[in-house]
């Protein structure tokens, strides 16, 4: 089972998220940073953290950054839940390395949806990592284990050489383009992209390419929006991995609610 450590000094808030998750999850409280700290630095080790930004002593990004410069930790995804809904609010916390932002008050539906898509990247970032190091092992063997695990996302997962040709994708990106991942193998990643989507992600690529650090952007395609994160793979040849969620419904929603809440601020 899955281990969620969730993070508020709120104990109404705790008490709450925790019978919300623990049908599905094993979950961990802390009411701090600094117990988030070491909870998240014990075992069993979270799989990924809900985290409140207003906290007194240590705030949530505070957390966040000494969660990313401990090793043990810097991989553990984190979901800031807040009632600060400002966009630049988000936008730092998404900049600190946050995997998302939800505000308050919350929707069930949506924060496990989110909490699930996150804990499928996850596993899928953890199958990637091994596929490169776990060099012992045979090459279909580590090729049917990816397979395995890229299939098991909700959204388009590619592995790319630094100018565009694709050595792994999972089925449900390579049915964005009409073919099986089979038939993708070996493809240019641009060549079947608009312009309008390709030419930033080659920017952001590059970026990647450059730094050694992950980016993200969102960019349009077919009227859709698309949530873009790309990480850099390393080894021979120079590789990356594209993640790209449909977010078109979140960003309507969040508008939406934004109208709403200026509607009632000003009446």
């Amino acid at each position: 089972m899955k281990v969620i450590l969730v993070v508020d000094d709120d104990a109404t808030n705790l008490r709450t998220l925790g019978e919300l998750l623990r049908p599905e999850y094993r979950v961990r409280l802390a009411s701090s940073g600094e117990d988030a700290l070491r909870i998240a630095g014990s075992d069993p080790r979270p799989d990924l953290i809900l985290l409140d930004v207003m906290m007194p002593e240590m705030d949530g990004y505070e957390v966040i950054q000494r969660l990313q410069a401990n090793e043990a930790t810097r991989d553990i995804p984190v979901i800031f839940v807040t009632a600060r809904v400002n966009d630049e609010d988000e936008q730092h916390g998404l900049s600190l390395g946050a995997a998302d932002y939800i505000t308050k008050p919350l929707r069930p539906a949506i924060l496990l949806a989110r909490i699930r898509n996150h804990l499928k990247l996850k596993q899928a970032q953890d199958a990637l990592r091994d596929y490169n190091s776990a060099l012992e092992s045979s090459v279909a063997e580590r090729t049917a284990t990816l397979s395995a695990v890229l299939d098991s996302a909700d959204q388009l997962i590619v592995m790319i050489t630094h100018d565009g040709a694709i050595m792994a994708i999972n089925r449900i990106g390579a049915e964005q383009f009409g073919l099986t991942p089979t038939r993708l193998a070996g493809c240019n990643l641009f060549d079947l992209l608009p312009s309008e989507f390709g030419i930033p992600l080659a920017d952001l690529i590059a970026e990647v390419m450059d730094t050694g650090r992950s980016a993200e952007i969102d960019a349009a395609r077919d009227k859709r929006i698309f949530h873009v994160t790309v990480y850099p793979v390393p080894g021979e040849p120079p590789r990356v991995v594209v993640y790209a969620s449909d977010v078109t419904d979140k960003v309507a929603a969040d508008a939406m609610l934004r109208t709403e809440r200026e509607q009632l601020a000003a009446s």
